[in-house]
């Protein structure tokens, strides 16, 4: 069982560092590609609705697919959306980053019950 704390805890911790990162970076890519100055935070805010919203799913998605596709299905949507954000700093465009940002806040949902899985696997 230790294997899977370790990964599950990394992952954990590393979800969490993501999103510090990108309420940073990700507020400074909306300011750099908005026109408008009252649009340089919906990117983050797209981040942490599509976290909370996703939250709400993630039982139903657990009981199709199980716990562990479920966690690899949301760190393969992430990864897709921090491409789209990587794509969307490339050919400028907001749309493509708020798209970036949606997926990325799906794989944080997941991220974010990592610490639930780990209680799962430890059987003492």
């Amino acid at each position: 069982w230790r294997l899977p704390v370790l990964l599950l805890s990394v992952g954990w911790a590393l979800a969490f560092s993501v999103f510090t990162a990108s309420a940073a970076a990700i507020n400074l890519a909306g300011a750099s590609l908005s026109s408008k100055g009252f649009l340089d935070t919906v990117p983050l805010a797209l981040v942490t609705f599509s976290s909370g919203f996703y939250n709400l799913l993630l039982p139903l998605e657990f009981l199709w697919l199980g716990r562990w596709r479920s966690y690899m299905l949301g760190a393969l949507i992430g990864c897709v959306g921090c491409l789209l954000c990587v794509s969307a700093m490339t050919v400028g465009s907001m749309a493509l980053l708020c798209a970036g940002a949606v997926l990325v806040g799906v794989g944080l949902a997941h991220g974010q019950n990592y610490r639930f899985g780990v209680l799962l696997c430890v059987t003492e």
